[in-house]
């Protein structure tokens, strides 16, 4: 199972905040089995009165990390972008595996919608 840091120097994540983006990242295992571990950074930018909130991501996994960085107006709203561009990313690779014939990789599961593909 993957473990998800998640830190916010400066800014006070409550309760249900650190819930919803630790389940936003806890998603992405299911779309690829193996991933080690996702560092989760939930910082504010004063100078963006529209999308304040950034949540950036460091996802370990074997042979690549994965890095993504998203902007919203509240830190779940970020944490779903982000969870999204991670999400492509890794399809991205698995589809790669796939075609170079190194991986005989099960069928794709929209992580936000839950279906497979």
């Amino acid at each position: 199972m993957m473990d998800v840091i998640i830190r916010s120097p400066g800014v006070k994540l409550n309760d249900r905040t650190h819930v919803a983006i630790q389940k936003q990242m806890e998603k992405l295992e299911h779309l690829m089995p193996g991933l080690i571990i996702c560092e989760v950074l939930a910082t504010r930018e004063k100078s963006s009165e529209a999308q304040p909130c950034i949540v950036q991501a460091r996802v370990v996994m074997p042979g690549n990390d994965l890095f993504a960085k998203e902007h919203g107006r509240n830190y779940i709203h970020a944490a779903r972008l982000l969870s999204k561009d991670l999400e492509n990313q890794i399809r991205k690779i698995k589809e790669q595996r796939v075609a170079h014939g190194k991986e005989d990789a099960p069928p794709l599961i929209n992580v936000a919608e839950g279906e497979e593909e």
